[in-house]
């Protein structure tokens, strides 16, 4: 199976999920497909707008020894996995952190004590909403032996995007949301992303220029309140506006 077929079977499947622990389930199968067991995902920061912090947006499975010494020490106000996922607009590896920030001791030791309770080969997936709010998803894998990828690491972005976007549908009243209103255009360019073609491709396919193609995923990108490419692609499907 493609990794397109198993976004779609996973889109399919999480988009039919009626409770947020079906949902958790079906995401821990498919990270699981990569040899990565351990996930934490959560709310950073609040959204001013729908009050995001006050849903129990929350699931996890890290060691539960790791999470308690992590909050004793106060880990969360240093962690320099949270601190770069306010910056990073894509998936990143824990590894790579110490090229992109200057650590300071505690920083290290975070870092080194994460991977001595069983989490290695670490990736991070921010989500920046349209509002100021920030969540993520800490990725990990309980194998000393497995190391980190960029390609994996990119394809497990593409199934927390869906899992961050299905759980919010969950935990939010899904008829608070409002109804998205793409034009025929639109429509086209995003179902060409979804088919992973560049937009330079696109713009090939529909005669139109690369620059053209930007604006249009722009603008779909802001209707659809999302703040990146895949992630209006993936909203357009789940909202029924594109078909995979």
């Amino acid at each position: 199976m493609t990794m397109g077929e198993q976004l779609s079977d996973f889109i399919e499947s999480t988009n039919a999920a009626k409770t947020t622990a079906e949902l958790v389930d079906l995401f821990s199968k498919s990270i699981g497909a990569y040899g990565y067991d351990r996930f934490m995902y959560a709310m950073i920061s609040e959204d001013p707008v729908h009050h995001w912090h006050r849903v129990p947006s929350i699931a996890r499975n890290y060691p539960d020894d790791w999470i308690k010494y992590y909050v004793e020490n106060a880990f969360m106000t240093i962690d320099p996995v949270r601190e770069i996922a306010y910056h990073a607009r894509r998936a990143f590896l824990w590894y790579e952190i110490p090229n992109h920030l200057e650590l300071d001791t505690r920083q290290h030791k975070c870092l080194l004590q994460g991977r001595e309770a069983g989490l290695y080969a670490g990736v991070g997936v921010p989500f920046h909403g349209p509002h100021g709010e920030l969540a993520g998803v800490g990725l990990a894998s309980s194998e000393r032996s497995h190391k980190a990828d960029r390609v994996i690491a990119d394809k497990l972005a593409m199934l927390c995007y869906q899992f961050h976007a299905a759980h919010i549908a969950i935990a939010l009243d899904p008829l608070a949301s409002p109804q998205v209103l793409l034009t025929g255009r639109e429509r086209e360019v995003l179902k060409w992303c979804a088919h992973g073609k560049s937009n330079w491709d696109i713009g090939e396919i529909l005669g139109i220029s690369e620059n053209t193609v930007r604006f249009f995923v722009k603008r779909c990108a802001a209707k659809l309140g999302t703040t990146s490419k895949i992630e209006a692609v993936l909203k357009a499907i789940r909202l029924g506006a594109i078909n995979p």
